[in-house]
């Protein structure tokens, strides 16, 4: 609606009070309001051309229209011959005054706005007046045309011209704006239509804060056009709704708690628009084309997300066990009892579960290996065994250099049978692996000689020996003249020597190959007469098998076994040989 539009029915609306309160009849608004219309036909056409030239504050003179006109036009219309010359100089000051005219020209036409719109509102009164009427009627049309002075007169030629001028540029002139646009004169295009939408503007329920634009189509929506219109006037949607489901699961009943369980448990809300309405605030938006199309819908809500995850080290007894944590609250329960999670971390092969209560200040750890790696299985069990026996749990974050919650912790472990078997296990496989450079996959059931081969392998590696006992030792040697010399030397005499061995074995799948260095202390012949008989009736390069035993009565065979090194073969064997 055009502003002159605006201005004119609301003087019309104040007219009509005013002549009902005094002479309490019925007048046809509909009417007035095509009079006023009419008689200021020429003006409106080109009213948004003057408002840039003229600077005339359209706003403020509806603001006093709708406000502050209504006891001037009492007093024009129905007082004294003095007291209707007052009110006319006085709805002419105030109508350039709230106009906020600032030239001449501007605000004479103020004036006369207010002035001409009061006086057709005369006329109309007089024809509709019945005739018993008419005699009061007709004093004030003498008094007011009376008044109508030479400036008045003047004002008006002025106004006639001013139309003649702008005649067939309205702002809103299609044709002439395409003609400006042809012409290169964009700019003009553009100062047209911001200024029809600063005219329009002016009619918004909440101005200056908000106006109207187009949607991008063919509608106007309303935008604010001030940094804190929506702080102070957010937009929002108010809906009658049936059929609610919280999370797919109907509820009778609609309320805060509502959609306090829904950000809680971070569950959608589902329902079925019946009506709609839109609000700016608590003020209805003039433009209702978003809440038209809801009615009939089926709608979505999904709640506010938590928080964005935060890194965080877990800390036991003032220890840091874990560097870097990232950490995001999963859902609230009614009690309040936080759920933190730790599902939004990559390549972290554990899942972490806090379930924290910020008024009980209790905090139960869940901690679960995801696909480990034996490193990982031996971190989390050394964790798991720390963090039963730990006096304190902190959560520090990461980002705020602070303890965000400390308390001693109610552990609820994967699994805690046999724990320090387990440990130790791994930390056994662990070492094996880094020697060796593989991963094994550990298998449900474990042999025992899988057990002894570990022991074996890890001894050396970490005490740099393994040391074994055997009932015997069985060789094979292939003949030669040194040998059959050596056997002879040693005959039934114990003593100590040591020999290189290439080992394979299968550990766990894996195939382990290395070179060991066997050192025996005591070691004799099991029967010198026997193997020396064997050396009569073979041949040299034949394969000679011999049986030793502990060089002491009655005990085992004692023997350690070390990973190959140059270093240590020239130790063993210079000591042999000394």
């Amino acid at each position: 609606m055009a502003v002159t539009d605006t201005i004119l029915g609301f003087i019309a609306d104040i007219g009509l009070d005013a002549a009902k309160g005094r002479y309490k009849i019925t007048l046809d608004k509909l009417q007035a309001r095509a009079e006023l219309t009419d008689y200021l036909a020429r003006q409106q056409k080109y009213m948004f051309d003057c408002s840039l030239d003229e600077e005339i504050d359209f706003e403020g003179l509806a603001e006093y229209i709708r406000y502050n006109l209504m006891d001037d036009v009492q007093n024009r219309l129905f007082g004294t011959k003095k007291e209707r010359g007052i009110a006319r100089q006085a709805i002419a000051d105030k109508a350039a005054y709230y106009a906020q005219a600032k030239t001449g020209l501007s605000i004479e036409r103020a004036r006369y706005l207010a002035v001409a719109a009061v006086d057709i509102l005369k006329n109309f009164y007089r024809n509709k007046t019945e005739r018993d009427l008419l005699f009061v009627a007709a004093e004030v049309e003498d008094t007011i045309i009376s008044e109508m002075t030479d400036q008045h007169k003047e004002i008006c030629g002025r106004i006639d011209a001013l139309g003649k001028k702008v005649e067939g540029s309205s702002l809103l002139s299609i044709d002439r704006n395409l003609t400006l646009a042809n012409d290169g004169r964009l700019d003009v295009v553009e100062k047209n239509l911001s200024g029809f939408f600063s005219a329009l503007n002016s009619n918004h329920d909440l101005r200056p804060y908000y106006g109207f634009a187009m949607d991008g189509q063919t509608r106007l929506k309303s935008i604010p056009l001030r940094p804190d219109a929506v702080e102070l006037y957010p937009p929002r949607l108010e809906v009658t709704a049936t059929s609610f489901k919280l999370g797919g699961v109907p509820v009778q009943r609609v309320d805060s708690n509502t959609f306090s369980r829904a950000y809680r448990s971070q569950s959608l809300i589902e329902f079925d628009v019946v009506a709609a309405k839109k609000y700016l605030g608590d003020i209805p938006d003039p433009i209702q084309h978003e809440a038209e199309r809801l009615p009939g819908a089926h709608m979505v809500m999904k709640p506010p997300s938590f928080p964005e995850a935060f890194p965080c080290s877990v800390i036991v007894d003032g220890e840091t066990i874990v560097d870097y944590l990232l950490l995001r609250t999963k859902r609230i329960e009614d009690d309040g009892t936080a759920i933190v999670t730790n599902d939004e971390q990559e390549n972290f092969n554990f899942k972490v579960t806090l379930m924290v209560n910020a008024t009980t200040t209790n905090l139960n750890l869940t901690v679960t290996p995801v696909n480990p790696s034996n490193v990982e299985s031996l971190k989390y069990r050394q964790f798991l065994k720390r963090a039963m026996y730990a006096k304190n749990l902190s959560l520090k974050s990461l980002k705020q250099n602070t303890i965000i919650i400390s308390s001693k912790a109610n552990l609820m472990p994967h699994d805690c049978e046999k724990l320090d078997i387990e440990i130790e296990f791994l930390q056994r496989v662990v070492v094996i692996e880094n020697y060796f450079h593989v991963a094994f996959n550990i298998p449900e059931e474990i042999t025992a000689e899988d057990h002894r081969l570990m022991d074996r392998i890890y001894s050396m590696i970490i005490d740099g020996k393994y040391c074994g006992t055997c009932s015997h030792f069985t060789m094979s040697f292939e003949l030669s003249q040194e040998l059959r010399n050596s056997i002879c030397d040693l005959g039934d005499r114990a003593c100590g020597f040591a020999y290189n061995m290439d080992v394979e074995a299968n550990l766990f799948d894996q195939k382990l190959s290395f070179r060991i260095i066997r050192k025996i202390d005591y070691l004799r012949l099991e029967n010198f007469e026997k193997t020396n008989a064997k050396l009569d009736v073979l041949d040299d390069r034949d394969i000679l098998k011999i049986v030793f035993v502990s060089g002491i009565d009655n005990s085992d065979v004692h023997y350690s076994d070390m990973f190959y090194s140059e270093e240590t073969e020239k130790r063993l064997f210079q000591s042999s040989v000394s």
